[in-house]
């Protein structure tokens, strides 16, 4: 589930970020209702297989379709210079991140923008009690946890940075490997900047870094990652790409597999968004194709997942 949902948050584009928006004060916000279909290949899924025969199960692509509502509601105040706001951030969701977030922005006099949220978890991500159970039907369990955030956008105009801190609880933990244990703190960093390659065209690239310290150490991890979103703003419509890839690199083997884990993933993702739908002036029509892969050196992890998503987008 939660992978599905990343996909669904990219369809707003990241053109809209890097425009500065009016200041005033006042309630303002926005509304986002989704529909599409998701496929899926991963053993770690809830949507996979109850039962695997052994832990070489290649899992076939699952389809699912769903109907996604999103959406931020915001006051500003301080001639729009102050703001708290509750629901997704619009940046966050123009590159694939959803997290429902409790926070405050401040304007400072530089122009740079210092933010700072709680993270809680809304709804809890399903996994597999044991996702390496053989021969019997795995049990569903829930994930819990929370974060916290620091972002400072626009830093001396156009660098922006971001740091969080957060957790991971598995509610019913029965891995038998204590070297696979998931429970975990996480440590993320990122760096970005945009910036116009001519009238309309914009580039965003992004370094991203997370250290994940997991109960069992064949679960700790440190993720290296980059994006490059290409936007290009034309006269009633917005177009992205953005291409991304990380490598996860384990810190230890597992008694399981004999072997240190090590991901490559991949991503892409294509946005649309169109002005004006249905000759209402804040009414947006949105549309999303999306691709993911991992590819492990075990291929027990090996997963892709595909999603074309179609919805609408009401500002106010």
């Amino acid at each position: 589930m939660r992978n599905l949902i990343l996909f669904i948050t990219c369809l707003s584009l990241p053109s809209q970020s890097y425009a500065l928006s009016e200041k005033r004060n006042g309630f303002s916000g926005e509304i986002s209702l989704t529909t599409g279909v998701t496929m899926n290949s991963s053993n770690l899924s809830t949507n996979s297989s109850k039962k695997i025969e052994n832990l070489n199960h290649s899992e076939d692509l699952d389809s699912n379709f769903l109907i996604a509502p999103i959406g931020e509601l915001a006051y500003n105040f301080n001639d729009g210079n102050s703001e708290f706001y509750i629901g997704q951030d619009r940046s966050d969701i123009a590159v694939g991140a959803l997290a429902f977030q409790i926070g405050y922005k401040q304007t400072l006099d530089s122009g740079m923008d210092l933010s700072v949220a709680y993270i809680p978890t809304i709804i809890k991500r399903e996994v597999w009690e044991d996702p390496y159970l053989v021969g019997t039907n795995r049990n569903e369990t829930k994930v819990d946890g929370q974060a916290y955030r620091i972002k400072l956008d626009r830093v001396a105009q156009y660098l922006n940075f971001e740091f969080a801190y957060g957790t991971k609880d598995v509610e019913s933990e029965q891995i038998t490997d204590p070297s696979l244990k998931r429970d975990s703190n996480m440590y993320y960093g990122t760096v970005g900047t945009f910036f116009p390659v001519n009238r309309g065209l914009f580039l965003s690239p992004k370094i991203k870094y997370l250290h994940n310290d997991a109960e069992g150490e064949a679960a700790t991890y440190d993720r290296f990652g980059f994006d490059l979103t290409t936007v290009g703003k034309f006269n009633s419509f917005d177009l992205a790409l953005t291409i991304g890839y990380a490598n996860n690199d384990y810190a230890a083997e597992s008694s399981l597999f004999s072997k240190t884990r090590e991901d490559k993933e991949l991503r892409l993702f294509v946005a649309y968004e169109r002005e004006g739908f249905l000759n209402i002036n804040d009414l947006y029509f949105v549309t999303l194709l999306g691709y993911k892969e991992i590819d492990s050196n075990i291929n027990f992890y090996d997963s892709e997942e595909v999603i074309a998503m179609i919805g609408t987008n009401l500002k106010f």
